[in-house]
């Protein structure tokens, strides 16, 4: 992504809830997706 001329204008990452999820795995997604959103905004 980070190679790619895509050009962000916003991003949301809404409904992670830890306390609904025992096994942790909406939060361990939802910080790898902001992760390479990031990474995609690196040239």
């Amino acid at each position: 992504m980070a190679a790619s001329d895509l050009n962000f204008v916003g991003a949301d990452i809404v409904e992670v809830a830890p306390a609904y999820d025992p096994t942790e795995q909406t939060q361990i997604v939802a910080s790898k997706l902001m992760r390479e959103i990031l990474l995609g905004l690196v040239k």
